[in-house]
Order: structure tokens, then C-alpha cells, then sequence
């Protein structure tokens, strides 16, 4: 009596397939594709941080930070001197130097060489005075300080609203100094008015003074006319000749 097999693998024994008599066990095929992934993708990250930290290091070992970069920051306050230092040594343009220095500078004076061919020349006058020296007016008088000219020829004048302009003409010579006066008072005349009962007096149409006077006008030598002026009666017009060192005294009435 054949005895039954009591399973597969025992028949498949018994005819000798060499087949295992347990199958392989293969694995899903899904989960195979997650592992792979996840395997890349730690690859990638691992990739992509030392990609950073390289650049991190490559960076800190560049050198300092251009020039163009801190402007654009905003300098700090170690930095603008460098900046100004930089200015003076490489000739830039002015613009770049800080405005406060440029005032510094502007205060400083220029020294200006004196020319071996120029002389000095002393002005003064009494009382006051305008002084010109070629038509140009060069100030009034006490002046701070004399005036250096190239050696030549000038015309000097001193003017004053209460004389006659006195003109000079003066050589300056290289290396030298002169003195130029403008005296008023030593070839002044003097002018005195009485007039009855008061009148205002203009010499050649300039307003002078009211009647009576403290003291004579004070007059370059010369002829003037002289007009006084009363409301309550007409003008009374007079020529009177003042000299030098003298008073000249006008007497007028008034009448109806």
C-alpha cells in the first residue's frame, strides 16, 4: 500500500526537484524604492552643507572688505580718517576731503613773496580821508597797514567831503618807504558867517551849517558861493574868498 505524501514539499522530496523546499522570500518592492530614496536625499543634504560650510570658510580668509562695501554700509567713525588720509596721499578731488577741513584751510593765508622791485608807501591825512592811488580807492584813512607797490609813478589823492581833494603824485623806489600826507588842516582856511536874525548856509550848494555857528567852517583855500537861507525872507547869495591860515568872516541882514 503506497503511503500519501502528506504535502507538496514532500511529493516535490520525493520525485527529487531540486527546487528548495521552502520558496525565497523576496522583499516588497516598495519598500526597497523608500530606502533607496531616503538614501539619496541624506547624500543631497550632506552635499549641500559642507558646499556651505566651505564657502563660510573661504570667505573668512578673503582679506578685508572692499572699500566700495563700507561706504555703502556706512563708514564708521575709525574709518573716515583712513578715508581723508587716502585723499591726501592719492591727490583726489577736493570734494572728497570732509567740509570742515576745507574751512580750516580756507583760513589759512597764502604767503605771497615780496617782489625785490617793490617799495612801501606810508598814507596819511588830517583829519580823515578817502584815499585813491591811480583812481583806485584803496580805504580811508587810518589804514591798518602801508601799502607795497611795484617801483614807479603814482597819482595819490585824499578826498573829504569838507575840503577840496588833495592830489600828490609820488615815485616809489625798489627797496624803499614814503611817506604820503594828505594835510587838510595846515592849508585850510576858515569861513564865519553872522547873519541877523539866522539863516542856513550852503557853500557851492552843500548844506553846511544853521547860524549861528560854534565855530568858523573849515575850508580848502579857494572861492565859494555861499547862499543863506531864511524862509520868512528871500536868499541872499554872496563870493567869498578863503585863504589859507586866515578866517574869512561874511556878515548879512536879512530885510523885508
Amino acid at each position: 500500500k503506497e503511503e500519501r505524501s502528506s504535502s507538496a514539499a514532500e511529493a516535490l522530496t520525493v520525485l527529487g526537484d531540486p527546487v528548495s523546499a521552502s520558496p525565497p522570500v523576496v522583499p516588497p518592492e516598495g519598500r526597497s524604492s523608500f530606502r533607496t530614496y531616503l538614501r539619496a536625499g541624506a547624500l543631497v543634504v550632506m552635499i549641500v552643507f559642507a558646499v556651505l560650510i566651505g564657502r563660510t570658510m573661504f570667505s573668512a580668509g578673503d582679506g578685508p572688505v572692499p572699500q566700495e562695501q563700507q561706504l555703502a554700509s556706512g563708514p564708521s567713525v575709525e574709518a573716515v580718517p583712513e578715508t581723508t588720509a587716502a585723499v591726501h596721499d592719492t591727490g583726489a578731488a577736493q570734494h572728497s576731503v570732509p567740509s570742515f577741513r576745507r574751512e580750516q584751510q580756507s583760513v589759512v593765508p597764502s604767503v605771497v613773496p615780496v617782489r625785490q622791485d617793490s617799495g612801501t608807501m606810508f598814507l596819511t591825512s588830517s583829519p580823515w580821508a578817502k584815499v585813491f592811488i591811480n583812481e583806485r580807492q584803496i580805504g580811508e584813512t587810518p589804514l591798518s597797514a602801508p601799502v607795497l607797490l611795484p617801483a614807479g609813478k603814482y597819482t595819490v589823492m585824499f578826498t573829504n567831503p569838507s575840503f577840496d581833494p588833495i592830489v600828490r603824485t609820488v615815485v616809489v623806489e625798489a627797496g624803499k618807504e614814503i611817506a604820503v600826507n594828505g594835510d587838510f588842516i595846515g592849508t585850510a582856511g576858515y569861513l564865519q558867517c553872522v547873519v541877523k536874525p539866522w539863516a542856513e548856509v550852503f557853500v557851492n550848494e552843500v548844506y553846511k551849517e544853521t547860524t549861528p555857528f560854534s565855530k568858523p567852517l573849515m575850508l580848502s583855500p579857494g572861492k565859494y558861493t555861499v547862499r543863506l537861507q531864511n524862509a520868512a525872507f528871500p536868499d541872499i547869495i554872496r563870493e567869498v574868498m578863503v585863504r589859507s591860515g586866515d578866517t574869512t568872516t561874511l556878515t548879512v541882514t536879512f530885510t523885508p
